[in-house]
């Protein structure tokens, strides 16, 4: 089976972490940072939703409850690296304008949020470069992810004496939801909007993923929830999912629908989505996945 890595075509794709040559290696990959011969580098990883039930609606938005993982085998890399004084540059996905870039956003609420001149000297001899490797509009919250690993690597390299709690903070005021990304987090449960997050205590997995190459219209599929969704659903109902391992979670649906209302209203839209579903093939954002290691 082919892989590729990055892009926007419809296919499977596997990435495999390089392997750990020595100590110092595997103490970078636990922190996902490294600095060499003056470049700084953090990985950028996906994350994956394994569960998600719309539990109402409030002030015209979804409320939910989810389960959420880092895709242990998928992730961009982050690099500043020496550049002459030519300003804020980020390489590496220059179809997206420098504004709505999600990493330039934080890199404005962080000035803003400390007033330290320095950062913007760094930034003027720094240059943020990103080798994409998880595709655009696939629904794995890359730009959250690239954002929070942007400030924690700047937290690193500038010396900055930021909490957990401030880099989440400067985020937030950037419109940038990185929480689970800056915890760390293998794994998580979200209530509500998102935003009430619990840490679920097990490792995070590889997957295999596979993405139809359907273009969603995200806000219509927003709107078919609202206008089609009637019964407020009580969190109580879900109460053992907090306990409930992934794996099993996962084994509890036997077609993507089951787990997923999100999918359940742009199969609604999108009916061509149904002959891309295959037994043991979940859904997560527009594509397909299934643990690394299960059978099809």
């Amino acid at each position: 089976m082919g892989g590729f890595e990055g892009g926007d075509e419809a296919g499977y794709w596997e990435v495999t972490p390089p392997a750990c040559s020595s100590k110092k290696e595997q103490y970078d990959k636990l922190l996902h940072t490294s600095y060499k011969d003056g470049i700084y580098t953090i990985r950028s990883y996906g994350r994956i939703t394994l569960y998600l039930k719309i539990t109402g609606i409030v002030n015209d938005n979804c409320t939910l409850l989810s389960r959420v993982m880092r895709i242990n085998n998928l992730y961009d890399t982050l690099h500043f690296v020496p550049q002459n004084g030519s300003g804020f540059c980020i390489e590496g996905c220059e179809d997206i304008p420098l504004e709505d870039n999600s990493i330039f956003k934080v890199y404005k609420a962080l000035l803003n949020a400390t007033q330290d001149s320095d950062i913007e000297e760094f930034f003027q001899a720094h240059a943020v470069r990103i080798d994409k490797r998880i595709p655009i509009s696939s629904g794995f919250d890359a730009a959250a992810s690239n954002a929070a690993s942007f400030l924690m690597l700047a937290k690193e390299a500038c010396s900055l004496v930021l909490s957990t709690q401030e880099l989440i903070d400067i985020s937030a005021e950037a419109g940038v939801n990185t929480a689970f990304f800056i915890h760390q987090y293998n794994c998580a449960t979200l209530l509500g909007a998102g935003e009430i997050m619990t840490a679920v205590e097990e490792e995070a997995l590889d997957f295999e993923i596979f993405q139809p190459g359907i273009i969603f219209d995200t806000e219509a599929i927003k709107q078919s929830i609202k206008s089609t969704h009637s019964q407020q659903l009580a969190c109580q109902s879900f109460k053992s999912l907090g306990q409930t391992g992934s794996l099993d979670l996962l084994s509890q649906g036997s077609k993507a629908q089951e787990l997923n209302d999100w999918y359940a209203a742009a199969l609604k839209l999108y009916p061509e989505l149904e002959q891309h579903a295959k037994p043991g093939w979940y859904f997560s954002g527009t594509c397909f996945f299934k643990p690394l290691g299960s059978q099809t």
